[in-house]
């Protein structure tokens, strides 16, 4: 009986969101100020995803709405018998402290029937954008080492950037362009195939994983490109940039604390300490 409780919970939780088509609605739309968390290869089940989900439930909500999850959000792959595990007690926290949750899927989840149980738990779509405050935030499929980026998607997004008035744009998926890491390093069909949009829509700000670690470049071409792997998966090595400058790059598991507003957008890495090991302000003329 108490499961069967448990389980409705969690249901009226994910399923009472204002979903619709591609554009989904978040709560404090009518301000321009906006505070979000974000971090990607969480999904272990292990102690460090509990750490960093107790930690982001500690801060106030009507502050930070909501948490980017930037994939590989279950491992070793989206078997919803793993669901329970890998994502519904490690949350507990920030479930009961009333985040939303907004997924990009990751190749691990993807193993499995397609990340098909991890879309039905969120709810989502494979790729989707929505609003915050002052910002536009669209969640990409890169998977299939970013095969999954395919014309139809990349008109559905660049449309879309074309047709934003958000005065921050921030774009977010799980294998990063650009990466020192020794792993997975660079992604050749992204740069080739994703970054050009980017570029020419004057994207803000790129939110990765894959590789993990934490990594943040210089700003390529008017856009800033954040690795957030760190999440609780064993963590990756990394070498010198190849192609980019690196601005900072640190094998350490952390979350983002990002805060917004129509002027200015400051972002902090947090390590398990609950410390900021890097931040930048980024600013609107």
């Amino acid at each position: 009986m108490k499961k069967n409780i448990i389980a409705l919970f969690f249901f009226i939780l994910f399923f009472s969101l204002d979903l619709s088509a591609q554009n989904y609605k978040t709560p404090y739309q009518d301000t321009d100020e906006f505070g979000i968390f974000a971090l990607g290869d969480m999904g272990t089940g292990w102690s460090n995803e509990y750490k960093l989900f107790s930690l982001i439930a500690k801060y106030p909500i009507k502050d930070y709405s909501a948490i980017l999850l930037l994939g590989d959000i279950s491992y070793p792959d989206g078997n919803p018998k793993l669901i329970e595990s890998n994502i519904t007690k490690p949350y507990k926290p920030v479930f009961e402290a009333g985040f939303k949750f907004y997924p990009a899927i990751g190749n691990h989840e993807f193993l499995f029937e397609k990340a098909k149980y991890i879309k039905e738990y969120f709810n989502v779509p494979y790729y989707y954008n929505f609003k915050i405050g002052s910002a536009e935030f669209w969640s990409l499929d890169v998977n299939s080492g970013g095969a999954r980026f395919d014309k139809e998607q990349a008109e559905w997004l660049k449309d879309s950037l074309v047709k934003s008035s958000a005065i921050w744009k921030i774009v977010f998926f799980h294998e990063s362009p650009y990466s020192s890491g020794i792993v997975h390093g660079n992604n050749n069909y992204l740069i080739k195939n994703l970054v050009p949009i980017l570029e020419t829509n004057k994207v803000d700000l790129c939110l990765t994983a894959h590789n993990h670690l934490y990594e943040r470049t210089e700003e390529i071409n008017g856009v800033l490109y954040i690795t957030s792997g760190g999440g609780s998966a064993s963590l990756h090595k990394y070498d010198k940039a190849i192609g980019f400058n690196s601005a900072f790059v640190k094998s350490i598991y952390h979350f983002l604390k990002i805060k917004g507003n129509a002027k200015e957008l400051k972002i902090e890495a947090i390590n398990l300490e609950n410390e900021v090991f890097d931040s930048i302000i980024l600013n609107k003329d």
